[in-house]
């Protein structure tokens, strides 16, 4: 069974919703605002919609390209969200994230509706046959790099232009990037190393929030986080050698820290990469080592060339004998 301890550095780690991000806590309500989930009609997705209806939020809108698979969700979401007790308001629409003009329509009918999207989670993203690049060849490969980068790319652009109904009407923008250990992990990792294009295009599009954090930073307009929500049982995974399966997570832990990681107590993480499995206790901590390490490092958690610190060679690593 693979391990995923590897990159854990906190020292206690989490399979599985925790009291830090539980939606209840106050200091994660949604109320008043509408998010928006695409990917939204299963697995990760699915769950942090959920979710959100136990923060409250006021509309949760479900996107996804297969159609029946939405209905079916957006009615089990309905009634969990009526035996909770939420007051949220769910809507469901077919859209394909990678085609420009599906997107610019959905945005079209937000905008003649007075819809205002508070928070986006980029949750949609296609894997691809567990092959080599060069055997799936350039269509398959580019059509991943479709969905994975060019897709959160138009949707986070309309969710950014987005104009409120008055000057007065202006809001902070939470924007969470779901993303994947196969974007560090495709030299170490023999699942990972199994889907390579994969792990090409979501470093590509993980990359492109870094990017676009370093446009809008500070945070005060928008909040970018980007994390890899666990490893959780999917169809995927029924047609992988059963060898490769790791140890599985709750599906929560992904829905509830993505809620946690469209709240201010995330903001000091603006444009970083977690993982849903580090205690959040432990990052948070103004005193202990990964706050510190944090303000002393910009370049911490994000996607670079490891031992390469700049153009001063004095800040880089040297091997032996320099």
């Amino acid at each position: 069974m693979p391990s995923q301890t590897a990159s854990n550095f906190t020292k206690k780690i989490h399979h599985g919703p925790y009291e830090t991000i539980s939606p209840s806590r106050p200091a994660l309500s949604q109320a008043g605002r509408t998010v928006l989930v695409t990917g939204a009609s299963m697995g990760i997705g699915r769950a942090i919609a959920r979710n959100f209806a136990l923060a409250h939020a006021t509309t949760v809108i479900l996107v996804a390209r297969n159609l029946e698979t939405l209905e079916a969700t957006l009615s089990e979401l309905q009634a969990a969200a009526l035996a909770a007790n939420s007051p949220t308001k769910y809507i469901a629409r077919q859209v394909d994230i990678s085609n420009p003009t599906s997107v610019s329509s959905l945005f079209a009918e937000f905008a003649s509706s007075g819809i205002y999207i508070d928070v986006l989670i980029n949750n949609a993203a296609k894997i691809s046959a567990m092959q080599p690049i060069l055997t799936l060849g350039p269509e398959e490969v580019w059509s991943q790099f479709e969905a994975n980068v060019r897709g959160p790319l138009i949707l986070t652009w309309h969710f950014h232009n987005q104009q409120p109904a008055s000057e007065a009407g202006k809001k902070k923008k939470y924007l969470v990037n779901v993303s994947t250990q196969a974007i560090h992990m495709f030299q170490s990792n023999a699942t990972v190393q199994s889907f390579p294009s994969y792990s090409l295009t979501k470093q590509s599009g993980n990359s492109l929030m870094t990017f676009l954090a370093q446009e809008v930073d500070p945070a005060s307009d928008m909040q970018i986080i980007n994390f890899h929500p666990g490893v959780i049982f999917n169809t995927a995974w029924a047609n992988a050698p059963k060898e490769y399966w790791p140890e599985f997570d709750h599906e929560d832990l992904p829905g509830q820290f993505a809620i946690w990681a469209a709240s201010e107590e995330a903001q000091f993480l603006h444009g970083k990469f977690l993982w849903a499995s580090w205690d959040l206790d432990e990052v948070m901590d103004k005193e202990g080592p990964i706050r510190k390490y944090l303000a002393e490092n910009l370049d911490f958690l994000t996607v670079g060339v490891v031992g390469l610190g700049g153009t001063d060679w004095d800040g880089m690593y040297k091997p032996k004998g320099y």
